[in-house]
This record gives C-alpha cells, structure tokens and sequence, in this order.
C-alpha cells in the first residue's frame, strides 16, 4: 500500500501540471476512439437477444424452422382515399412489396412471406368440376375494375383474409416477413425496406412498417446522434469538474 506521502507527491504533481496531464489523457483517448471507431465492428445477433437456457427459447429453436421465426416485419398498405378495391395500382404495389421481400432482402424466411397477393394465401372456387382450391390472386393480379370485384368477393367469402391481411374498413393490408436471425443483415434490411417505402408511396398511399427488427434498426439510425450526445456529455463532465 501507498504511503500517504507517495500520495499526496502524486495528486500534486497532478494539480501542478493539470494542463499537461490534460492533454496527455485527452491525445490518449482520442487515440483509442479512433483505434476503436476504424476496428470495431458493431453488429446484431438476434440469439443473443434471448435467454439460451430458457425452456420456451430452446422449443422455439427446435420448432422454429416448421412453423417459423419470431424474427418478423410487418408492412401496412394504406390508401387515404377510397379503399384498396378501387385502384388495381393499389393492389399492384403490394404483388411489388412481396416479391421486393422475396427477391432482395437478404436472410429473409420464403415460407413465412405473406400477403393477399402471395400464392399461399389460398381461397376456394366452384366449378362444374367440383371444388378446387387456388390462390386468392388467382387468375392473376388485378388490371381492370372487374379484377378487383372478383378480388373483393374472394377476400370476403374466405375465412381468415378479412380482418387480418385486409382491415375491417377496407382501407388498408398487410404484408409480413419473417427473417432467420443467422443470415439476418439489419443494416442491407433496413436500407432496403426505405427503399420500398419510398418508391411505392404516392399521394394516396401510405406506407408503414413495424416489429422488432424496424426498432432495431432505428436505433441503428440513430447510433451517431447518440454518440454525439454521449460526447457532449463527457465534455460537459470534464469541464463541471475542471472548474470545481
């Protein structure tokens, strides 16, 4: 243990040359922020979100790639004016925003795709011949008014459209995507669904998205805004206990 005298040397060798020490620790820390800033880097593993030993979390890994991840987006169409049956454009945008999702977002889920336009989203139909069972989008994608009454009728008639990939008020539907959390890449994901957003958007469109990669990903946004923050603070620390 330090003498009282090593420490007092010591804490007034300090106070005497506070201005060179000052500059030594500050030339010392800007050295590691920049050492830290061009090595690190900084990413998301979902698995580590979540407690391993958990008997709920160890059933979700063993069950996850049958029934799907917890890893979801959700995307939202709405129209301001009217409702999704009046423009095929409407409709149109969302056959987009799925295949987009299926297309050029890396580590998405196929399987767990869904929307009014995606070929798993069955209906069924009636014919001379009996009954088959084809996609809601079945002929093809809405181009005429005609389309989207056919379109209207199925999504009406089939249990579990209605009020869940269609709102009750016709306004709006949803698109979701489940991604493996393995090959999920947050930042390509997030600049990717922007990219959606921003193209498929128009007077009476809008667009929204949701879940927890979108928190995720705006705390990613906004990391520099939080660093500035953080060494502001410091800052302001330094010189609080500088002039006491």
């Amino acid at each position: 243990m330090l003498s009282r005298r090593t420490i007092e040397a010591y804490l007034f060798f300090l106070l005497r040359h506070r201005a060179l020490v000052s500059l030594v620790v500050a030339a010392i820390t800007v050295y590691l922020a920049l050492f830290m800033w061009f090595r690190m880097h900084v990413f998301t593993n979902f698995f580590d979100l979540y407690p391993r030993n958990h008997p709920y979390i160890q059933l979700y890994q063993q069950y996850r790639s049958m029934f799907g991840t917890a890893n979801t987006v959700l995307i939202v169409v709405e129209v301001k004016n009217g409702t999704i049956f009046d423009d095929p454009e409407t409709v149109q945008k969302v056959d987009r925003i799925t295949l987009a999702l299926l297309h050029d977002i890396p580590g998405v889920n196929g399987e767990q795709v869904l929307s009014i336009t995606h070929p798993k989203v069955k209906t069924t139909l009636t014919a001379g011949s009996g009954i088959k069972v084809v996609p809601l989008m079945y002929p093809r994608v809405p181009e005429s008014k005609d389309d989207l009454d056919f379109l209207k009728l199925k999504v009406y008639s089939t249990e579990g459209v209605h009020g869940l990939f269609v709102s009750e008020d016709d306004k709006a539907t949803q698109i979701i995507a489940g991604f493996w959390e393995e090959y999920f890449d947050l930042p390509t994901m997030w600049v990717k669904i922007q990219e959606i957003v921003r193209r498929e958007s128009d007077e009476n469109t809008k667009i929204y998205v949701t879940g927890i990669p979108i928190l995720f990903a705006y705390f990613m946004e906004i990391m520099p805004q939080m660093t500035g923050v953080l060494g502001a603070s410091i800052v302001m620390i330094l010189l609080i206990l500088w002039v006491e």
